[in-house]
Order: C-alpha cells, then structure tokens, then sequence
C-alpha cells in the first residue's frame, strides 16, 4: 500500500477527531465563559441535559434503528453486544490489575507502606478502575463514525441495501445521499453496542459507586434489596434504551417498519421526519454539554485553590430531582491526582485497552475466518467496535459522582479526564486510523 493510501487514512481519522475537538472545545468555552454567568452554566446544562435524554437521543436511536434494522441484521446485533460485554470486562480486568500491581506508585507515593497500609487507600485509587473500564460509548464515537462516514460513504454498501422505493410508474428512487445512509447505518451499530454498556454501567458501575459512598460515610445502605432492585432497573429503562428496543421491535416487523417510515408522503412520514430532524442535533449538543461538564469542574477546582466560593454553586450543584443527595458532605481528597495515577489512567483506556480489542479481532478473523458468529464480515461494524476500544472514558461517571453529592471525587475524575481526552486526539487518531487501513480502504 502506498504512502498516499496510508495519508488517506490517518487525514481522514485526524478529520474525525478534529471535529471532536472542536465541538468539545466551543462547550468548554461556553460553560466557562462570561465569568459572571457562563453561557452554559449548571441550570442551562440541566435542562439541554434533560432535552437531549428524552428527546434527541430517543429519537435519533429509534430512526436510527427501526428504519434500517431488518431481520437479516439481527445477526449482526449478537457480536456487537457480545463485543460491549467483552469491552468492560477487559477494561475492568486490566484496570485492577494494573492498579494493584503499581499500587505504592501511584497511591500517595509520599507516604511509606506502612503509612498507607494504616490510613488505607484513597477514594480515586479505588475508584480508578471504574473511570477506565467504561468508554464515552455514545458521543464520541457518533461523531468519529460521521466524519469517517464523509471520507467512505459506501463503506456500507456491503451490509446494507441502499434504502430506495419504487414509484407508481416503477422508478427506482434513491431516499439519501450516501454519506446520510452510511451515518445512520453507524449510528444503529454505535446504539446497539450502547445496549451492553447501559446494562452493565448501571448495575455494576453505579452500584459500586454508590457502595463507596456508604463506605466512606460508614453507614448501611438505606434501600432493601428490592427497593435497590427497582433503582437499578429505573437507571437501566431510561428513554435512550427504551427508544432502542421499540427500534429493535418495529425492525423485526417489516410490515411495521414499512407503514411507520413509509416514504410515499404518507401522514406517518411527517412524524417519523420529524423525529429525524429532532435526533440530528444530538452529537452536537451531548459534546458540548460533556466539555460544559468539564469547564464547571475546572472552574470549582480553581475557585477551591483561590478561596473563592462564589460559584462553587455553579460547578457543584446537584443534579435537579436527585434522591441521592448528602447534605454539607464532600467525599473525596482535596489535592489533584498525582501525575502517575493520570499516566496510568490514559495509558490504560488509550493504548492497553485498544491494542488488546485489535489483537482480539485479529485473532477471531484468523481462527474464526473473516464472517463468523463472533465478528461479521462487515466494514462498518468492525470499525465501529474499534472506535469504541478507542474512545476515551465515559463523563457519566462524573455526573454520577455528582448526583451523589460527590463533589470533589467529580473533581478528580474531572482532572483525569481532561487530559485523557487531550491525549485521545493523538491515540484515537492512531487507532482509528489502523481501523481505516484494516476494513474500509476498499470503500473509498
């Protein structure tokens, strides 16, 4: 392969990560800037919040899903499910792992053993393993897929039927264009991934979170098994998920699928082309509120340093409708995490975690063959799997920390987080780039 062939791929991945820069960079300035009353303060962000929950991201998954999905595609929902599971035990794995094993290295280094072994370790030591194990499995990877979709719009012309109707005088007429079609066939792949990250994001992760919490304040948890039970499965059947199996539902009905997204005028049409225009503005705004995320963080972790509390309010209030909230406690150490726990971190969920999901797939096209039940012969579920090994962390994990009133743990993750996505514009650019050359090359 030439040296041009190789530039199309890496330019093309440099595209895609760009533009998430750049939208991460406008939300960061404007839930940073004006000083006195930032565009995107914490109120703002909770009402986008609650708009992009129950109304965008419903509906881009439920177009996304029920107008493309068939009963041939169901075969193809099985690896990525089962390639989401196997993400976060990977990253969950290599995560304590290597966490335990460098442990007197990136625990309080200043202290002797026998110190940290008598005040035990920190609440971000033990938490590490929960900032890297679970990706930013939605955002990042729409965007990164949308830019590459623009650089190889028939990457999907080998898994799916260009969507097309035949009009009263037998023409064949084309709906969209082929970056849209290849877009959309991505964004289906990229939420059904999505389904194996909810599940165990919000029965393992949160929990774990929350067990923490009740540690550090050495109280018993206040909920019985069965109303803990019924929490777990309320944060489970949120209006995403909820949307994305009507999706799966309405896929595995032709004659549904048919009369709902109907492409001769018909009434139905205007509803389901309302929910498309509603569900494009979804990237957009879901990176920007995450960057907004961040700049209110780094303005309380500031105003912390400078012993100035007038917008402590803005960075740390909890999140509307919280149950969850402890009044005047703030979990969590008060310094920044030190700079090898933060190497660690990024190296993990950057460059471990990617390279053991490539040496994975290498080995199950090697002795599974290119099509199997594990890993399908198609592009542009391949390349999705490896955007999600590439992604960095997901920024839930921080809103969760301050729904629990844990704000200065926000803090830390916050802090952990910023330059791993800094650092991500290098690694994910590498890595999707490898996913380029491996699968879509011959789509250009």
């Amino acid at each position: 392969m030439s040296f041009a062939d190789h530039w199309v791929s890496f330019e093309s991945s440099c595209k895609a990560n760009l533009q998430v820069l750049l939208l991460a960079v406008v939300g960061f300035l404007c839930g940073y800037y004006p000083t006195e009353e930032p565009f995107i303060d914490t109120r703002a962000a909770k009402k986008l919040s609650r708009i992009a929950l129950y109304v965008f991201l419903p509906c881009l998954c439920f177009c996304s899903i029920g107008s493309r999905l068939t009963l041939d595609d169901m075969a193809t929902l099985w690896p990525l499910i089962m390639w989401s599971f196997l993400q976060t035990v990977i990253g969950w794995v290599t995560s304590q792992v290597l966490c335990w094993l460098l442990r007197d290295v990136i625990d309080r280094p200043s202290l002797s053993k026998e110190e940290r072994r008598a005040v035990g370790p920190s609440l971000i030591y033990s938490l590490l393993p929960l900032a890297v194990t679970w990706q930013n499995s939605g955002v990042f990877p729409l965007v990164m897929m949308e830019a590459i979709c623009e650089q190889y719009p028939t990457a999907h012309f080998s898994q799916h039927t260009h969507p097309h109707y035949t009009t009263d005088a037998g023409e064949d007429v084309i709906m969209e264009d082929p970056v849209t079609s290849c877009f959309d066939d991505a964004a289906m792949f990229v939420f059904v991934y999505g389904v194996g990250w909810g599940i165990s994001f919000w029965s393992v992760g949160y929990s774990k979170l929350k067990s923490a919490r009740d540690q550090v304040l050495r109280r018993e948890p206040s909920k019985t098994r069965i109303e803990a039970a019924m929490r777990v499965a309320e944060d489970l059947f949120n209006p995403a998920i909820i949307a994305l199996l009507v999706g799966i539902l309405v896929g595995c009905l032709p004659a549904v699928q048919s009369f709902i997204f109907q492409t001769n005028g018909g009434f139905v049409s205007s509803f389901t082309k309302t929910a498309h225009v509603l569900g494009q503005p979804t990237v957009a705004v879901m990176t920007m509120l995450m960057a907004a995320s961040l700049a209110h963080n780094v303005r309380s972790m500031q105003e912390a340093a400078t012993g100035d509390k007038t917008g402590e309010s803005l960075a740390n209030a909890p999140l509307a409708g919280s149950k969850d909230i402890i009044a005047a406690d703030d979990i969590g150490e008060p310094e920044a995490p030190n700079w090898r726990m933060v190497t660690l971190a990024v190296m993990l969920k950057l460059c471990i975690q990617p390279l053991i999901g490539i040496l994975l797939m290498c080995g199950a096209e090697r002795y599974f063959g290119p099509s199997s039940v594990f890993l399908p012969n198609k592009p542009l579920v391949k390349v999705v799997i490896l955007v999600e090994f590439a992604a960095p962390s997901a920024q839930t994990l921080v809103l969760a920390a301050q729904r629990l009133s844990m704000s200065r743990l926000a803090g830390n993750l916050t802090y952990i987080y910023t330059w791993m996505y800094i650092f991500s514009f290098l690694f994910a650019t590498v890595f999707c780039s490898v996913a380029i050359e491996m699968f879509l090359q011959h789509a250009k």
